[in-house]
């Protein structure tokens, strides 16, 4: 059913607010996404890795080339190269940033098990988290789906019908997993939110991710911070902060390389609902403070919103849903820099109790600067078939 406005929406997920963010367990939490990563296998390839990335060949065969064909624009024309996900509203993305899905620039040869092997990423990240357990730190580490992992079958034809469409990107998530690293695995929520409502899930001409989007993924992550004694005090409290709905026009970094038509097609999906949490002591809106217990790091995938609009985006979500104020430390496109900054911020690191990690999937499975400053490089990810 379509949204008939932001306060439909929002009256929605304030509803389901509480159900959805239920208190669970590091140790269940980790056990259920792992779980649910192995029955995806099992139930599409009989539990064999190879042969469920060989049964997608026909979709990376078709996407491939639809990359490419935009990237050789980019190149030569210096203008962005797109792909076009079609519906009711259109979304458009830059062509790389679905490149992950498709092993996009890597030899069409490569077994995607040495494509796995060759990726530093999921060792970085489980020694990010020892680092931080030396500290009494948790980490819980959230790889946000691009939008054609979400959307494929609007973008390309051969999609299989549960949409899952990479299970190289599933076996990193599920070796994170099986590495004792706690990940927020956004993908199935995001795929029956697709189903249940045609609010997207991104904005349609811009590379991030929507409202609609964060508010998932924030009741997602409040699930896990309910089960922490400071969160429980904290939400034993009354409210520190309410939400605002609304929306606010906003054409989005690839407007201006949309065709008319694409931009009619849009049409009013430009005013994008935006959630702005607001203090309730005096109605100033939520911003990030230098020292608090809940860290957000990540690329821009943190911090967008709250520069279109304030008081809005991940990390106020987080703070509404744990009912205390969070700091953040973010960089554009940054996969070990927001490590480098918080390592380098020791009165924050003197307060922290959890780092929440966002980073978008397509810099989930790149290949990482290495971090100088942690201890020296330890293989945590014992891969298993």
């Amino acid at each position: 059913m379509k949204r008939s406005g932001a306060a439909a929406l929002f009256g929605l997920f304030m509803a389901t607010w509480p159900a959805a963010a239920a208190s669970i367990g590091r140790k269940e939490a980790i056990a259920n996404a792992a779980k649910g990563i192995e029955q995806e296998c099992q139930r599409d390839a009989g539990g064999d890795w190879q042969r469920w990335y060989g049964q997608l060949a026909a979709f990376r065969e078709e996407l491939t080339p639809l990359i490419a064909e935009q990237w050789e624009k980019q190149r030569t024309t210096l203008k962005t190269g797109i792909l076009k996900a079609k519906g009711d509203p259109p979304l458009f993305v830059e062509c790389l940033s679905a490149g992950y899905l498709c092993l996009f620039g890597s030899p069409s040869s490569m077994n995607f098990e040495d494509w796995l092997k060759t990726r530093n990423a999921p060792d970085i990240i489980a020694t990010v988290k020892d680092w931080l357990k030396q500290r009494n730190i948790d980490l819980i580490f959230v790889p946000v789906p691009k939008m054609v992992e979400v959307y494929p079958d609007r973008v390309v034809g051969h999609v299989p019908p549960d949409r899952i469409v990479a299970p190289h990107i599933r076996k990193m998530v599920l070796d994170l997993l099986r590495a004792d690293v706690e990940v927020v695995d956004l993908l199935p929520a995001f795929l029956k939110a697709r189903e249940q409502d045609r609010e997207p899930l991104y904005l349609p001409s811009d590379t991030h991710w929507s409202d609609r989007a964060q508010q998932i993924a924030a009741e997602e992550i409040a699930s896990r911070l309910k089960r922490y004694p400071f969160v429980k005090t904290a939400l034993a409290k009354p409210p520190l902060y309410k939400v605002e709905p609304g929306s606010t026009p906003f054409q989005g970094c690839l407007w201006g390389e949309l065709t008319d038509v694409d931009r009619r097609a849009i049409g009013g999906a430009v005013n994008m609902h935006v959630s702005r949490v607001r203090k309730v002591s005096d109605g100033t809106t939520v911003a990030p403070v230098d020292m608090s217990s809940i860290v957000v790091m990540g690329d821009s995938y943190t911090d967008y919103f709250q520069g279109i609009v304030p008081g809005s985006g991940i990390s106020a979500l987080i703070a509404k849903a744990a009912n205390q104020p969070v700091s953040m430390v973010t960089a554009a496109g940054g996969t070990t820099e927001p490590v480098k900054d918080l390592v380098r911020n020791p009165e924050l690191l003197g307060t922290a109790k959890v780092v929440i990690w966002i980073i978008q999937n397509a810099g989930f499975s790149n290949q990482w600067p290495l971090l100088p400053t942690l201890p020296p490089k330890r293989t945590h990810i014992q891969r298993q078939p």
